[in-house]
């Protein structure tokens, strides 16, 4: 009679199955789509020592780096103790944020982001990022701090407006915006002809004030998506791109039709 022999699974086979059934769940972001991916993203969880449901709420692997959210990394940089005592001090006003932090080897450093700086390193061209101006230069000058600090735990970390991702802000914090489902798109949604139109014969442009009071009642996530629609059409700036245009591309945002 042959012996039976059952053999303990390997960390790497749980690890496997443990992705699969995330995926089947739904309760993953739409980036998550693949178990290689969830995978990478457990990997390093366990590098930073979170968990792997932390690790894939707030870490993405873009192009070979790892993207966080701002909020981990400030949690990541108190959780080592590599801080001095009260952390760091944040000065903010409207459009300026100065973030100071000491090393518990009594090394400080200060970061101090304004308007003025983002607009000189190209920061301010997003809806988003004026909308949510003082949220984007305090991360901006706590990750700049944590950068210089404690590159020991922040190492290889970036935030999404770092690296040049689609970003949303949620509750005052800087999140990665989740890829769109898949789903048709109609052609006549660029409207080749009507791009051809835009072009030969002049028309109104809505001013940045207007721009900002039609889009007050759109999500983050629905302004991206219109950004990213007028520039695959040519139009770096909403202010560049003719009124009915962006009547069009509002109206189907609300729709859920972008």
């Amino acid at each position: 009679m042959k012996e039976i022999i059952e053999r303990e699974k390997t960390k790497w086979e749980i690890m496997q199955e443990q992705a699969k059934t995330l995926i089947k769940s739904g309760f993953l972001p739409d980036k998550f789509r693949k178990v290689e991916q969830v995978i990478a993203i457990g990997l390093k969880s366990q590098e930073l020592g979170i968990g792997m449901m932390e690790g894939l709420a707030n870490l993405y692997i873009v192009n070979g780096k790892v993207e966080v959210n701002g909020q981990l990394m400030l949690s990541l940089a108190y959780r080592s103790g590599k801080l001095k005592e009260g952390g760091l001090i944040i000065e903010e006003t409207p459009t300026s944020c100065t973030v100071t932090g000491t090393r518990i080897n009594g090394v400080t450093f200060s970061s101090t982001w304004d308007f003025e700086r983002a607009r000189t390193a190209g920061l301010t061209d997003t809806m988003t990022y004026r909308k949510y101006l003082s949220v984007m230069l305090r991360w901006r000058a706590i990750s700049e701090v944590l950068r210089v600090l404690v590159p020991d735990v922040i190492s290889g970390l970036y935030t999404p407006d770092e690296i040049g991702e689609n970003f949303v802000v949620e509750q005052g914090e800087v999140r990665i915006a989740d890829e769109p489902k898949d789903i048709v798109v109609e052609e006549k949604l660029i409207v080749p002809e009507m791009k051809k139109a835009y072009v030969e014969e002049p028309v109104p442009s809505y001013s940045s004030d207007e721009i900002a009071h039609s889009i007050t009642d759109l999500l983050d996530a629905e302004i991206d998506k219109i950004e990213r629609k007028l520039l695959d059409m040519g139009y770096d700036e909403w202010t560049e791109a003719p009124r009915s245009l962006i009547d069009q591309l509002i109206k189907r945002a609300k729709k859920g039709t972008l």
